[in-house]
């Protein structure tokens, strides 16, 4: 049976020199019996999957999302705590939602507890997927099938040891049933040859029923089957009204026309009036005709409003951005630039979370249960909320890190230094430090005014007072040399 199998999906999906066999062993369940019985693919799943190939706007959002999810950085861990050589099983972390699981592995990263694994099989098995197909293609065709059908499907190749070595996508109208507790098998259809496949083999992608969680998955597509049907009718009316209206412009008609004068009209009419340089020419009969326009109206149709009317719906209902289709008829800068965000958040991290979750309760077991399977965060950063919040406090960041928000590369020695202002220190107030009281600052005591020299009068010579003090000091002592000379002369 297994090899019935492999031999039909190499059939199926592989060139033929690549056809070898998929699956030699089986290992643990991987799904739950149905409680219901087997359930056939819903009505329309094929004609849901055709119509991404035809319809723009279904392409466009479908193939837009999960090219997204395809992109996926994976990322696998252990958890060592206290640097032990084993690792234990971090139950809380392979649980957690991704904003708790990133904060959980920030604290076992910053206790020097997590490992990276760098190179395992099981990353080697999420990057290279199979021999015809990547990792990146399978997750985006697997997203396509979810956001289409709501179910998707993979088959597990084994090696001896019964550890995945490749996966291999299923289209959901492929599989036809599912397994029951009397029934645990696949039932898989290829053309015309059904193939009962274990359970262990079959890896299940589900965005359950709400009336039947117990049955097949439902899409976002199958609750716009009249939105999309309404917009493929209404280009095929645009289409056709172009290639072949199979009706004239004019109907002209007249009491009393033979057969041989209507021909000869027609002639007439054609050799006047055809072609562009024969526009706008009048024309004169001389006998009573009647001449019918059959004209038709987009605008009065409101063609072109249905049409954007259905192209909003499908955006609107998957939830997505219209500035990432291009549509900017009430958009502005912040909100083009909120656009990456909120895609990146309520887009394609939820779609990756459903697929992660499922591999690693389903596959991750299967090559040891301690790991844990993380990706790298899709949501881009909020630059100018970051700007805005780091400005309150530029001292509180390094060098590098102001760099880094402004697309720079690191500084070799000084890019770990702060930039504090002089009349600031940073306190501990864990450790009890208080700030100290700033001290008042002395106010300075008003300068006297300095004197104002007097103005010098007119015509005085400026050294006239020195002159004047040196001349009272000679006349102060000229009696006494007036005598000591009277002496000398005396003597002589």
């Amino acid at each position: 049976m297994l090899e019935r199998m492999r031999t039909g999906l190499a059939n199926f999906m592989m060139p033929g020199a690549v056809k070898q066999d998929l699956t030699e062993s089986i290992g643990s369940a991987v799904f739950s019996p149905s409680a219901t019985g087997g359930t056939p693919p819903r009505l329309g799943t094929k004609e849901l999957l055709l119509a991404y190939s035809k319809m723009p706007w279904l392409r466009a959002v479908v193939n837009k999302t999960a090219t997204s999810v395809g992109n996926t950085n994976w990322q696998l861990f252990v958890l060592r705590p206290g640097g032990q050589r084993s690792a234990i099983l971090p139950q809380k972390i392979q649980r957690s939602d991704f904003f708790l699981r990133k904060k959980l592995l920030k604290q076992a990263s910053t206790r020097g507890d997590l490992v990276e694994i760098e190179e395992h099989p099981l990353l080697d098995l999420l990057h290279h997927g199979n021999e015809a197909m990547l990792g990146e293609d399978i997750l985006q065709v697997t997203q396509i099938h979810m956001d289409l059908a709501g179910e998707s499907f993979w088959i597990l190749e084994k090696d001896g040891l019964g550890t995945p070595t490749a996966f291999w996508p299923l289209p959901p109208d492929w599989v036809r049933e599912f397994p029951t507790k009397e029934r645990p098998t696949w039932r898989i259809r290829l053309s015309a040859t059904e193939i009962e496949v274990p359970i262990s083999e079959i890896v299940a992608f589900l965005d359950l029923d709400p009336a039947n969680p117990y049955s097949r998955g439902t899409g976002i597509a199958k609750s716009l089957g009249d939105e999309l049907e309404t917009d493929e009718y209404a280009a095929k009316h645009l289409k056709n009204f172009f290639f072949n209206r199979a009706r004239p412009d004019l109907i002209i008609s007249g009491d009393g026309i033979s057969r041989e004068d209507t021909l000869r009209m027609e002639e007439k009419w054609l050799e006047k009036h055809q072609g562009f340089w024969q526009a706008f020419k009048p024309s004169f009969l001389s006998r009573k005709v009647e001449i019918k326009e059959l004209g038709q109206s987009f605008e009065n149709m409101q063609m072109i409003e249905i049409r954007k009317h259905e192209r909003d719906t499908v955006i609107q209902v998957y939830g997505a951005p219209p500035e990432k289709f291009g549509i900017l008829t009430q958009s502005n800068r912040s909100t083009i630039e909120a656009a990456d965000f909120f895609w990146a958040k309520d887009i394609v991290l939820p779609r990756q979370e459903r697929i992660r979750n499922t591999l690693q309760k389903r596959v991750v077991p299967k090559f040891d249960e301690r790991l844990i399977l993380d990706f790298e965060t899709p949501i881009v950063q909020d630059k100018e909320f970051r700007l805005k919040a780091m400005s309150r406090a530029t001292w509180a960041y390094s060098i590098d890190e102001w760099r880094k928000l402004a697309d720079q590369p690191p500084l070799d020695d000084k890019g770990n230094l702060h930039v504090v202002p002089v009349n600031m220190r940073p306190i501990d107030l864990e450790a009890g430090e208080t700030p100290e009281p700033e001290e008042p600052e002395e106010t300075p005591e008003p300068e006297e005014p300095e004197e104002t020299p007097e103005p010098e009068e007119e015509g005085k010579w400026p050294g006239a007072e020195v002159f004047n003090s040196i001349g009272e000091k000679i006349l102060e002592i000229e009696p006494q040399l007036v005598e000591a000379v009277q002496k000398k002369l005396n003597k002589s």
